[in-house]
């Protein structure tokens, strides 16, 4: 029997995400997502970078070895192995996570159904501001 102190389960979406403007979060190489994904593909760039070509990460198995990902039951925990810290590496306009994913229950094949996902970090604060890219065509 449930009591009046627990709370409902929350849909832990992406569009719910985008729409009440949810945060993700980063404490080390950790990122936390607010929502459940089948993800497709995570573009890790440094902007002020001339000499590298952004990690584009694709394999999303347990044997891939510079990404692990944990899924939880109202969010998606990504460890970047190959990273640090993403704050500082990532922070303050100094590069850029892209992530290409689709809602658990959409069609993978139906790339209508594909949403990019930029996550902007700061230096100063752990939250993770996620909005839809909008240079997804």
């Amino acid at each position: 029997m449930a009591t009046s102190s627990q709370a409902e389960p929350t849909e832990a979406t992406i569009a719910r995400c985008l729409k009440e403007q949810l945060h993700g979060f980063t404490v080390g190489n950790r990122l936390s997502l607010p929502f459940r994904a089948e993800l497709i593909s995570i573009l890790v760039g440094k902007r002020q970078s001339m000499l590298g070509a952004p990690d584009l990460i694709t394999d999303f198995s347990p044997s891939e070895k510079s990404v692990t990902v944990v899924e939880r039951e109202d969010r998606i925990d990504i460890y970047f192995k190959d990273h640090a810290s993403l704050q500082d590496e990532l922070g303050h306009w100094q590069g850029t996570l892209i992530i290409t994913c689709c809602e658990l229950a959409d069609d993978l094949f139906d790339l209508s159904k594909h949403v990019r996902l930029s996550c902007r970090f700061r230096d100063d604060d752990a939250r993770v501001k996620i909005e839809r890219d909008v240079r997804m065509g």
